[in-house]
């Protein structure tokens, strides 16, 4: 008990340590960076400027590699990521704001929603700008984890309504990284499936995202599997329809049995449901 009591007292001063760590970082970016980003924001074209904050990044670097011993992970602070998200959307081809910003996301480790979503909101006004295409794959790149509720209605409505190969870069870089949605995307991903129910990219981005949605009832398994099997009768010659039945089958009622392994009963009864739906 003593031993459980200690380890407790110790993730907590850890995780106060790594508090006081990130507020020292914070202090720094607005004591030192924010000024300069003031500055370039009034006159954007200061190279003298713009290398003064390349360099105060190489002070930060040395901060965030002494703490990153100890646990330490950077996250950009929220007054330094409005200036930057502020910067690209009022100037978005300037090649000195999009570097900052670009040398800003490598260094960090994980990243605030304000950030990313700020990027995925910059991308619906500006769909075309190549520039903010990079700064968002570039920083999904390194996350680990997504689960924004913003994030992927907005992804999917960008992917809904004008199609690129860029929208559907950035959603299925997204899709990968998906844990824990919340339970009120589940229509938007149906409705993102039914605008290609047949292209196993679609059902592959659908698979990835609706089998990390939270709390998911058994209704809504039970609706995405009549689903998959409705696609299935309306195109009973595509062995594409017909794997979606089997993913989406067996991870449904895999859901209902321990350990998620499916019984031979759960197996018969979804190549019954698909026999009955291509005759």
């Amino acid at each position: 008990m003593e031993y459980i009591f200690a380890i407790i007292i110790l993730i907590i001063l850890l995780a106060l340590l790594n508090y006081y760590r990130g507020r020292s970082v914070v202090k720094f970016e607005k004591e030192k960076m924010l000024p300069i980003l003031d500055s370039l924001y009034r006159n954007s074209n200061s190279r003298e400027k713009h290398q003064q904050f390349i360099q105060t990044l190489g002070a930060l670097d040395a901060k965030i590699k002494k703490y990153k011993g100890e646990g330490y992970s950077y996250t950009p602070g929220k007054l330094m990521t409005e200036k930057l998200l502020k910067h690209t959307s009022q100037k978005p081809q300037d090649m000195l704001a999009h570097e900052r910003f670009l040398e800003v996301i490598k260094r960090a480790e994980s990243f605030s929603d304000l950030m990313l979503e700020g990027m995925v909101k910059h991308l619906a006004a500006y769909p075309q700008d190549q520039l903010a295409h990079q700064r968002f794959m570039t920083a999904v790149g390194k996350c680990q984890y997504l689960s924004s509720n913003y994030l992927f209605k907005e992804l999917l409505e960008q992917e809904k309504v004008k199609p690129t190969s860029d929208s559907y870069e950035r959603l299925a870089i997204s899709a990968s990284k998906a844990h824990l949605l919340p339970t009120d995307l589940i229509n938007p991903f149906i409705d993102y499936l039914n605008t290609n129910p047949i292209n196993s990219d679609v059902q592959r981005i659908f698979m990835q995202c609706i089998t990390h949605i939270m709390l998911l009832p058994e209704s809504e398994r039970e609706r995405i599997y009549n689903r998959a099997l409705d696609i299935l009768e309306d195109n009973p010659a595509s062995s594409t329809a017909k794997q979606f039945v089997l993913t989406v089958g067996r991870w449904h009622f895999g859901k209902s049995r321990k350990g998620g392994k499916l019984s031979i009963y759960d197996e018969q009864r979804i190549q019954n449901d698909i026999f009955a739906r291509v005759q």
